[in-house]
């Protein structure tokens, strides 16, 4: 049997050593909640487009209802002036009834278009920031989330085409599906057209099975090499960080449908051929326990998984 041979050197470098992996982990852990922050800041600058959209976007109705009503208001006074004096013929009257009437109406559809612009982003709203489970119909929910998307879609030239199969009860969480299309559409906005060309953005709901339900969200622009389709789900990884890009939309949306909804999602492109991402999530999801939860907030920082999805054979 061989002594231990105990030296001031070989004590040293243990010491050296441990005190490297204790600093290794704490940048580690500081890296995590940075990541964590910044997925955060990601998810509420998503909100904050929805808030600035919105409120550019009811600007219009709510200020033909008041240039209405003032209007009306003038008409009232002039009448009411006109009567006083016993001015008024049969023909004064019936103009009088008939603006009137005209100008309630306008002031009624455009006061109906902004309280509908108000009801679907308030829940939109509420479910991006709650995050909640919550029973609701796809067609509907879907139809009220690109209503509070449509000034966003104004700034830019692309036709978006949305078709959800009607009469697919969902029970899941419905915030995480907002940020989903919220960023595909973002992200299809910012790198899959150049310059000012137009293009075609497609997005497809269908029933999978009893069970699933499917979302095709696709462009026709300029697609992903193939070097980079495998990495597109990994944090931080952008083409676009000289434009401000952080490289965790497409991130964000996979811990969103693997984690939070319990679902798979596949990517598929080419160059110069668009690109295509296959969502298929169950119809029914239970509330994730509180480590996947955790896992979906602050994801492993390079973490490998993505990769493993093949490109879809289309």
């Amino acid at each position: 049997m061989r002594p231990t041979i105990s030296s001031p050197r070989l004590n040293k470098r243990e010491t050296a050593l441990f005190s490297a992996k204790e600093e290794t982990e704490h940048a580690l852990d500081q890296l995590k909640r940075t990541q964590g922050e910044l997925i955060q800041s990601e998810k509420l600058a998503s909100l904050g487009q929805l808030v600035a959209g919105i409120a550019h976007e009811i600007n219009t109705p709510l200020g033909v209802a008041l240039t209405t009503a003032t209007v009306m208001r003038q008409e009232t006074e002039r009448f009411r002036k006109a009567t006083s004096e016993g001015k008024i013929t049969r023909q004064a009257f019936d103009d009088f009834v008939k603006r009137s009437g005209e100008g309630a109406e306008l002031i009624d559809a455009n006061l109906e278009r902004a309280a509908g612009l108000v009801a679907s982003f308030k829940q939109v709203a509420a479910d991006q920031a709650s995050g909640e489970r919550r029973s609701f119909q796809m067609n509907d929910f879907v139809a009220d989330l690109f209503r509070s998307l449509g000034p966003m879609r104004k700034r830019y030239p692309h036709e978006v085409s949305v078709d959800c199969e009607a009469d697919i009860a969902m029970s899941t969480h419905p915030g995480a599906i907002s940020q989903i299309l919220t960023n595909l559409l973002t992200n299809a906005y910012a790198h899959a057209f150049a310059g000012d060309e137009s293009g075609k953005i497609s997005v497809v709901v269908r029933r999978k099975g009893p069970d699933e339900a499917r979302i095709v969200f696709s462009d026709d622009g300029r697609g992903i090499s193939s070097q980079n389709l495998g990495r597109i789900f990994d944090p931080f990884f952008t083409t676009g960080r000289a434009s401000g890009s952080t490289g965790l939309g497409l991130h964000i949306v996979y811990n969103l449908v693997t984690v939070t909804l319990g679902g798979t999602i596949v990517a598929s492109s080419e160059i110069g051929g668009g690109t295509r991402f296959v969502i298929d999530i169950p119809r029914v999801r239970e509330t994730p326990p509180p480590a996947e939860q955790d896992e979906a907030a602050t994801p492993a920082v390079g973490a490998a998984e993505p990769r493993s999805k093949g490109a879809l054979s289309s």
